[in-house]
């Protein structure tokens, strides 16, 4: 009954977007419609299933308005998760889990503090870029969904809706950037993403977040889900919905011409691999299979042959990445301690850019294109520190550690996840909403035997004051 009315929800919504009506129809559909069901999804839906839907519209970051909404669905989805989590929700019900506070959860606090008090002494937080980045890429939302994953998916039914979100959009991302790739764009939803004004990388696959960087990431995201729902999920139909979505999201992968994303895709195949003995027994044919797949792409798909190879031998983006990369080591010996402002990178880096003899000067006003040296530059040590003592406690131990044997499927998901975002994160600035939220939730749902555990799932109240403080 929760998924329906959840549905009928995200339906009402869509046919709203799609058909565009004038405000006074949106506003009456929105007070008889989408009110009633939201009051009734408060009493009766799971705020991991609301968070889940609002991962789902994170898709749609900074675009919003372009598809007929005052508001990221995310904006609101996340914070009422939180609030039915607070309530009890569903609303009315009397168990809640146990959340274990944990050294991760107060690295967390002392870095986004960290960078508050940096970004306000610096001005990073007079326009909207240095507070959303604040939020979606630090980021106070990613780090909220690690410490409240534990109470939000304690259960196998809990976990297997989050599955059905995340692969539902990655057949979306999928199917989109595939549609861009063949040529079929007139296909395409929302239709923002046609158009060359908006974003970037017009002429690659690039979907909903048009960035093709952003989208690749997140196509090796849902890669993770689609592994987790393929040992998780026991209905052969479910099981075939996940396993042809492989194919698919890989294909798109190629089709952002991003160098980057195909690194990260060999090195999250790599992972997958590693991590699971059978398919270590199996590696040669394997790698015999994905390079005859990959050949055979390149032959027999029109024109992608072509752009694969005028991808390759392009320079500007490799003079990009040398002078925003140089100009931030720069930045970070004059302010090594504090650096030069959370999110101020863009506006200060003609600064720090120089004139090198092998290449062109370019760059100029764009973001550094390895998130490390984005932090050093832009928070210096004091925030660094205390950010990549974080990402090892909450990314990398849930990723190597032992866990319950119902979350191996799931830790398999974040190694392989894992791995593509570490390597794109070193060839760009990563920014999407979708792929940062999504790591940190994988990442605490596997990280939840450090919680209280009952028979079948925690059986002591979590107090609202706690919840509220995390």
């Amino acid at each position: 009954m929760n998924l329906q009315l959840a549905a009928a929800t995200m339906v009402t919504a869509a046919a709203l977007v799609l058909a565009s009506p004038p405000a006074w129809v949106v506003g009456l559909v929105l007070l008889v419609v989408v009110l009633p069901l939201g009051v009734v999804l408060a009493f009766r839906v799971e705020p991991g299933l609301v968070l889940a839907l609002g991962l789902a519209g994170s898709v749609f970051s900074g675009y919003a308005g372009r598809i007929g909404l005052p508001i990221g669905p995310d904006r609101v989805l996340v914070p009422l998760a939180l609030a039915l989590l607070v309530c009890g929700g569903p609303l009315g019900s009397p168990d809640r889990p146990k959340l274990r506070w944990r050294a991760v959860h107060g690295w967390m606090l002392v870095t986004v503090g960290i960078v508050v008090v940096l970004g306000v002494a610096a001005g990073s937080f007079v326009g909207k870029r240095g507070f959303f980045a604040l939020l979606d890429r630090l980021g106070i939302v990613p780090f909220l969904a690690f410490a409240l994953a534990p109470l939000l998916f304690s259960s196998a039914r809990q976990r297997s809706h989050l599955l059905v979100v995340l692969v539902g959009v990655g057949w979306y991302l999928g199917l989109t950037g595939l549609l861009e790739g063949f040529g079929y764009r007139d296909l395409v939803w929302p239709s923002y993403i046609n158009d060359p004004s908006v974003g970037l990388h017009f002429f690659r696959a690039r979907g909903p977040f048009v960035e093709s960087s952003a989208l690749g990431v997140s196509l090796l995201g849902s890669l993770g889900a689609a592994v987790i729902a393929m040992q998780v999920w026991r209905s052969r139909a479910s099981k075939w919905a996940a396993r042809l979505l492989v194919p698919v999201l890989l294909l798109a992968a190629v089709f952002t011409l991003t160098r980057a994303v195909w690194l990260a895709a060999a090195a999250a195949g790599l992972v997958g691999i590693a991590a699971t003995p059978r398919l270590r027994r199996a590696f040669l044919p394997i790698l015999l299979v994905s390079a005859v797949s990959v050949a055979a792409a390149l032959a027999l798909v029109p024109g992608l042959g072509d752009s694969v190879s005028q991808r390759r031998a392009e320079r500007i983006a490799v003079w990009d990445r040398l002078n925003t990369n140089a100009a931030a080591i720069d930045a970070v010996r004059a302010n090594p301690l504090t650096g030069i402002g959370w999110a101020r990178f863009r506006d200060e880096s003609t600064r720090y850019l120089d004139q090198q003899a092998s290449y062109p000067l370019t760059g100029e006003t764009i973001e550094v294109h390895n998130v490390l040296l984005s932090r050093l530059a832009e928070i210096g040590l004091l925030g660094t520190i205390p950010l990549l003592v974080t990402m090892v406690l909450g990314l990398v131990v849930p990723a190597l550690a032992p866990t319950k044997p119902e979350l191996r499927p799931w830790r398999l998901g974040l190694l392989i996840y894992g791995a593509a975002f570490a390597v794109v994160s070193m060839f760009g600035p990563n920014p999407g909403a979708f792929p940062n939220l999504l790591l940190w939730l994988l990442a605490g749902i596997v990280a939840t035997p450090a919680t209280t555990w009952g028979p079948d799932r925690d059986e002591v109240e979590v107090p609202s004051v706690a919840v509220a403080a995390v």
